[in-house]
């Protein structure tokens, strides 16, 4: 039986997933089944597609066949990019929400996705690699912010890398008026998978964000994780106890034996959370600091 596991990885200046550079602009690095016409418009788009990037007849194809990386359409009718490398192994991002929504090596799925997710665009899909941003959790706008149900832009791929680009839109001017580019990279490495977030501040005036990605991972049962990091003698927040108390972790690896909604509080860096299963280890690096 496989679990899914939901965690919260921020973007922090104290890991590779978010760094920080200065400029003149201040950047903070935080299968398809169609029947006849509507098959023949979503082949004309990605040819579109395809040839104004310089990809060609050959990449358009591949997409097609869905047997390679490139530009794809579920049955729901959603684009995503399939990453693949000469290993075999694959990923998918999903062009709403700039979500990704698998990372398949050596024939195991590691990234998990609700059964009842909605794959349309009718809401922000559950599970994945999940934005949050430029909020974290309930405040001022909508809950995790915008970026999660809005569409991304492709700016550029290859067969294991791809960037999306996110700019403000009436929609997001309505609830949050600044001038923004947020890039979001993934590349599909020979031994891993990994993403970065750029976030530029494009007016004149500074703004303060949170960004997280909420990631929902598979596992095969519970007596297999173990979460490492840097835990004990912190503060954490126990929303199952009451109306939520706060408590001191004790422990410098954290195992499950029962249910947890827990907020670990402060600049506390989470250094990997290894999922085990025979022979593999899964580590994530997390941090917690946030940009302005």
């Amino acid at each position: 039986m496989k679990l899914a596991l939901a965690l919260i990885a921020a973007y922090g200046s104290s890991v590779s997933a978010f760094s920080v550079s200065r400029s003149q602009t201040p950047h903070y690095r935080v299968s398809t089944e169609l029947d006849a016409s509507r098959a023949r418009d979503k082949k004309a788009s990605r040819s579109t597609w395809a040839e104004s990037r310089g990809y060609g007849a050959t990449a358009v194809a591949d997409a097609e066949s869905g047997a390679a990386a490139g530009l794809l359409t579920n049955e729901e009718g959603l684009e995503y990019v399939r990453l693949q490398n000469d290993s075999g192994d694959t990923s998918d991002v999903y062009l709403f929400g700039g979500v990704v929504t698998s990372y398949v090596k050596d024939g195991q799925e590691y990234i998990a996705v609700r059964p009842d997710a909605k794959m349309d665009g009718s809401k922000p899909i559950s599970g994945g690699l999940s934005h949050c941003w430029p909020q974290f959790g309930p405040g001022e706008i909508q809950q995790h912010g915008f970026a999660r149900n809005v569409n991304w832009s492709v700016s550029s791929m290859s067969d294991t890398s791809v960037e999306l680009v996110m700019a403000p839109s009436d929609y997001t001017k309505e609830m949050w008026d600044k001038e923004f580019l947020c890039t979001f990279s993934v590349s599909l490495e020979d031994d891993k998978l990994t993403t970065k977030m750029l976030v530029e501040n494009k007016g004149e005036e500074s703004f303060d964000f949170q960004a997280a990605l909420h990631s929902y991972f598979t596992i095969s049962a519970l007596d297999n994780l173990s979460i490492a990091g840097s835990f004990k003698d912190k503060e954490f927040l126990n929303k199952m106890v009451g109306e939520g108390e706060m408590q001191t972790e004790e422990r410098e690896e954290i195992t499950i034996g029962e249910e947890y909604d827990r907020v670990y509080m402060g600049e506390n860096t989470v250094d990997c959370m290894p999922l085990y299963r025979p022979n593999e280890t899964f580590s994530n690096i997390l941090g917690t600091r946030r940009g302005k």
